[in-house]
């Protein structure tokens, strides 16, 4: 063999190897990346309605449009029936007891409270998580219970969401016409623009093409296509009911440019209240007389305001 023949196929050899090397790296990157998206680590339910102070609460199994069962609690209210009722959406990787505190808090203001394990959280069934996409039957499933029960009055339900839970809820309320306001903590406003700031931050990568391969295999196993979470695309729709938006102004998770975005798109009546120096979620925990007074001025605006039974 010549030697430049010998030198031109080490090169060969050699590119390909690199190229290989190349294609493989994105592939495992993107895998993890498609991992933490559909498979967030399953936290234990450790602590219980009695533990925030309510004597009076009840273990509920929900079954969604397609087959499964979630977990969740039922909080009545003390001195109304039928009461306004919260429904609670936590965040990626969170349970049930992730917005309890909320929910106690609320309580007190006489507010009745459902607490959700969403699917593939907690002790809900599902394999797997979607951002948004299939939680949407979640929400629906909780919403029927709701309006099923005599201590709830069904012209006063609410959503309170965080993270992956508030652009459910913006999702939700687009498309149930019973839900009468929402309160949205760390939304992100559309799910590739949020995955495309961890791919930067965490790995140090461009998006492309980490972003669109991760997707595609997130979409492969979940079989939904989970880049159409665009809750910015439906908060307009929401309206004419209210929307209150919170935010952290150090949220590394999810940029609070997010909440600009989703305020911006929604139509009246919309509100925006950022917290100063907190992260992401944990807002009644960074400056509880804040989360307090937004939080229940809105709701006794906006909810309590609506009589039942119209």
């Amino acid at each position: 063999m010549k030697k430049s023949h010998w030198w031109r196929n080490l090169l060969i050899f050699t590119g390909t190897l690199f190229l290989l090397a190349v294609i493989g790296g994105f592939t495992w990157a993107a895998r993890i990346l498609s991992d933490q998206i559909i498979h967030p680590q399953r936290l234990p339910v450790t602590i219980s309605p009695a533990d925030m102070g309510m004597t009076t609460w009840e273990t509920v199994t929900l079954t969604t449009a397609d087959g499964l069962h979630l977990a969740g609690w039922f909080i009545p209210a003390e001195n109304a029936s039928p009461a306004p009722t919260i429904l609670f959406l936590h965040g990626l990787g969170g349970n049930r007891q992730s917005l309890l505190a909320q929910a106690a808090l609320l309580h007190q203001y006489g507010y009745a409270a459902l607490l959700l394990d969403l699917r593939g959280h907690g002790e809900s069934e599902g394999d797997f998580t979607t951002l948004g996409y299939l939680e949407l039957q979640d929400v629906q499933a909780a919403m029927d219970l709701l309006l099923t029960r005599p201590d709830v009055n069904p012209e006063q339900i609410a959503l309170i969401g965080e993270s992956m839970g508030a652009a459910t809820a913006i999702r939700a309320a687009a498309r149930i016409p019973q839900v009468q306001a929402v309160v949205a903590q760390a939304a992100f406003a559309r799910v590739e623009d949020v995955m495309t700031d961890a791919v930067q931050r965490r790995f140090g990568l461009p998006p492309f093409p980490l972003i669109p391969l991760g997707f595609w295999l997130a979409e492969h196993d979940t079989g939904v296509p989970i880049q159409e979470v665009r809750p910015v695309d439906d908060i307009a729709q929401i309206a004419p009911r209210p929307v209150l938006l919170l935010h952290g102004t150090r949220d590394q998770t999810v940029d609070p440019v997010n909440s600009q975005a989703l305020y911006e798109a929604a139509l009246e009546p919309g509100e925006l209240v950022y917290f100063a120096n907190a992260q992401h979620g944990g807002l009644l925990e960074a400056d509880p007389a804040l989360w307090e007074s937004q939080v229940v001025s809105f709701l006794e605006r906006y909810v309590k305001g609506k009589k039942c039974c119209v």
